[in-house]
């Protein structure tokens, strides 16, 4: 579904707005609703991954493939989450906490834009079942 990317980026550009208009102190609210779009598309576009991810296993090897996907995502997101702190902390270096947060959502925004546009040119390959009746053949 690759309106989830969508949703995210829309939740981080409202809370990069909220956050570039209100007072630091006065920030919790008005970040609210930016970071529930945020969580909300996040969820939508984790869950269209692992189905595209897992649309093309076979049934005896989802078990392997849905370990080697959740692998990769964990490793992606560290890697993820120890370069958005290297920007933050560059970008906080030179223009304060408030610019570094500015920055940073800004830069996540901008990643949902591939991520939206991946989401709708990749489609899942579903499997041809082979013959003999049963879904996936025989088993013994």
């Amino acid at each position: 579904m690759p309106w989830g990317g969508a949703l995210t980026g829309i939740g981080l550009l409202a809370t990069c707005l909220a956050a570039g208009t209100t007072a630091p102190a006065d920030q919790a609210v008005p970040l609210l609703p930016g970071l529930l779009l945020y969580g909300f598309g996040g969820g939508i576009v984790a869950t269209s991954l692992t189905g595209l991810t897992l649309a093309g296993v076979s049934p005896a090897d989802t078990g392997a493939a849905s370990g080697g996907l959740l692998t990769a995502v964990q490793s992606s997101e560290a890697i993820g989450v120890a370069g958005i702190g290297a920007f933050y902390g560059a970008s906080a270096a030179s223009g304060g906490y408030a610019h570094g947060f500015l920055v940073s959502v800004a830069v996540l925004a901008g990643l949902s834009v591939p991520v939206t546009v991946l989401l709708r040119v990749l489609r899942p390959r579903v499997r041809e079942r082979s013959g003999g009746g049963e879904a996936g053949g025989r088993r013994r």
